[in-house]
């Protein structure tokens, strides 16, 4: 089926792109907490060692460490975009892989849905970033458990606030998180985007709007943070950036242009 058929590819550019900067920097998006934020951190990890799971934990880190003894649930939210086609009906495009949004922003009209990842395909690369997870937790007392691992219950997001997310908006409580978030701050929630970008100081020359730098690689919120929006908790990372992801390609390209310059 071709990409095109229905919608132009300036229309399907626009749900995936808002004006952003060139100079990019490849970074973390989680801001460090202020002075406050770390005592307030400190008073929950009081509270918690005073508590029957924070004492048996305790007990049995002190005795021996207990192995995968706190299993803590996880739950995957991807972004999407909706594509109408030409029997009425939408087609939901995963931005991913990289070659393919590549493509589409070089403006390949040869471009298909099918060169974009499926449902499945999507679902593959989070069990193998499932089990390295659990791997690199082996020794440890935690375990993960993928909850939403059925694709028939997959939690997918339309909203362009997802498929490009303004780390300046994570604490909106009308933001998508709030629309996705799943269980309580004892829930792993994390939120799969395109890419994600911060408000910087320079200006659209046209407009005179703040440019977006769209450099980063991924965003965590401290437990502290959760006071300005109890949706909040979780962390967004890039498709490109899971195991299998294709990051490491464009690492390097980056790390080249950076020594060409």
């Amino acid at each position: 089926m071709t990409l095109y058929s229905s919608l132009t590819l300036w229309q399907l550019i626009a749900t995936m792109c808002l004006p952003w900067s060139a100079t990019a920097h490849f970074n973390c998006g989680t801001r460090d907490p202020s002075p406050f934020e770390q005592r307030l951190d400190q008073v929950r990890i009081n509270h918690f060692k005073q508590s029957t799971e924070g004492r048996r934990l305790i007990t049995d880190s002190c005795e021996e460490l207990c192995v995968q003894c706190v299993e803590i649930d996880v739950y995957f939210h991807l972004s999407a975009v909706s594509v109408p086609t030409d029997n009425g009906s939408d087609q939901i495009i995963f931005p991913h892989p990289l070659e393919s949004v590549d493509r589409l922003f070089a403006g390949d009209t040869t471009l298909t849905i099918e060169d974009f990842a499926s449902l499945q395909g999507i679902y593959n690369l989070i069990d193998e970033n499932m089990r390295v997870l659990n791997e690199r937790y082996a020794g440890s007392p935690f375990v993960f458990t993928w909850r939403n691992s059925d694709p028939a219950s997959a939690s997918i997001s339309t909203n362009g606030n997802l498929v490009q997310f303004i780390a300046d908006t994570i604490f909106d409580e009308s933001g998508v998180a709030s629309e996705l978030h799943t269980g309580d701050a004892s829930v792993l929630n994390v939120y799969l985007t395109y890419r994600q970008c911060a408000i910087s100081n320079q200006l659209d020359p046209d407009t005179g709007e703040p440019l977006l730098s769209c450099g980063l690689l991924g965003i965590a919120v401290f437990p502290s943070f959760q006071l300005a929006n109890r949706n909040a908790d979780g962390v967004y990372v890039n498709y490109s950036t899971l195991t299998g992801g294709g990051y490491v390609y464009q690492r390097v390209c980056n790390f080249a242009l950076l020594r060409a310059e």
